[in-house]
C-alpha cells in the first residue's frame, strides 16, 4: 500500500470516527406521549417517543431534563393539558417546531 493510499484511508477513517462520535448517542424526541408523577421520588416524568424508534421504545424521562434540552416542546404542554385534559401526542421535529394531533 502506497503512502498516499494509507493517508487517504486514515483520513477517511478519522472522518468516519468523528461522525460516529457526534451521532452515535444523539437522540431527538419525536413526541411526548404522556406525563406522570413518579411517586417514589416525587418528580414529574414525560413519556418520550424518540425519533426513528417505534412507540414501544418510548421511555419515561425526567421532565426537567427534557425541558432543558427541548424547551419549546415542553413549554406547550401546560396549554395542551388545559385544553384537552391530557398531554395527547405532542409532536416536535429536531428544530423544535411543535404540533399536536
Amino acid at each position: 500500500v502506497s503512502s498516499s493510499t494509507t493517508t487517504a484511508i486514515l483520513d477517511i477513517t478519522t472522518k468516519l470516527l468523528g461522525n460516529v462520535a457526534l451521532t452515535s448517542n444523539t437522540f431527538f424526541p419525536e413526541a411526548i406521549l404522556d406525563r406522570r408523577t413518579n411517586s417514589v421520588i416525587g418528580t414529574s416524568e414525560l413519556l418520550v417517543q424518540w425519533h426513528g424508534f417505534e412507540v414501544t421504545g418510548a421511555t419515561w424521562e425526567p421532565h426537567e431534563i427534557i425541558a432543558e434540552h427541548v424547551p419549546g416542546l415542553v413549554s406547550v404542554l401546560p396549554a395542551v393539558f388545559r385544553a384537552t385534559g391530557s398531554v395527547q401526542r405532542t409532536l416536535c421535529n429536531p428544530i423544535n417546531s411543535i404540533r399536536t394531533l
